[in-house]
């Protein structure tokens, strides 16, 4: 009995962290996954238009500039902030 026990313990250690992982990030992902293959508003129903939405954004230069400034800060602060530390 003792010897089943001590397997099983363990399992219900890691059980709580697994569900708040599962809940709080897991999920979130897949559903952020999944609106963005879709056409969505808050007011109609998703309406799926696959990698139609990754393509726009490519061809945007809105993004490009987003891009291109993200890169700026992360060499201003997080290169310099690495190196002092």
């Amino acid at each position: 009995m003792q010897k089943g026990w001590n397997r099983i313990v363990p399992y219900f250690l890691i059980l709580p962290n697994v569900l708040i992982f599962t809940v709080f990030i897991l999920v979130p992902v897949i559903w952020v996954l999944y609106l963005s293959l879709t056409d969505y508003t808050m007011l109609q129903a998703p309406d799926w238009v696959g990698l139609k939405n990754y393509s726009r954004l490519l061809h945007d230069s809105i993004f490009h500039r987003a891009l291109i400034n993200t890169a700026w800060y992360w060499v201003g602060t997080v290169v310099p902030g690495m190196a002092i530390g």
